[in-house]
């Protein structure tokens, strides 16, 4: 279970923590409030690919961090949770470089995206469409009854 997600120097946000709690977790807020922004960092945290257009101006790297709640079974060998916490990182250099950790040590994207997902599937609204976190693409979904635009 993700407990915390904090992320900083990337898009347009300088720094933001964001604590879940067990059960049902909803981001809400205007448009433009950074919903998305906070959504695609967890799924560049997952294994997501990185590029330079993610470090926020100005900034000499990007890094997003989450703590997971985990059982030591089935994690990679090395990795080791401290109290059943697990802490993930990845840094984005401006050059679009990066990095990736887990509990410490160096691992590569594809091992955060193969082994080290979240077990429960997150899902974020995106428009008509919406997208697994962690995915490559977003599902796609049919409407019924939808009225014809005139």
């Amino acid at each position: 279970m993700l407990l915390e997600l904090t992320v900083e120097n990337y898009a347009v946000v300088e720094k933001v923590r964001v604590r879940f709690h067990r059960g049902l977790n909803l981001l809400t807020g205007e448009t433009g409030s950074g919903k998305s922004i906070v959504v695609d960092a967890l799924a560049l945290l997952l294994g997501g690919r990185a590029a330079a257009e993610m470090v926020r101006t100005g900034a000499d790297r990007a890094r997003i961090a989450g703590i997971f709640e985990v059982e030591a079974k089935g994690l990679p060998e090395g990795v080791e949770p401290e109290d059943g916490e697990l802490i993930i990182e990845r840094e984005i250099l401006p050059n679009g470089k990066s990095r990736a950790f887990a509990g410490g040590r160096l691992v590569t994207a594809a091992l955060l995206k193969e082994r080290l997902t979240v077990p429960a599937p997150l899902q974020a609204p995106g428009g008509p469409a919406a997208r697994r976190i962690g995915q490559p693409e977003p599902p796609q979904q049919l409407t019924r009854g939808r009225p014809a635009v005139r």
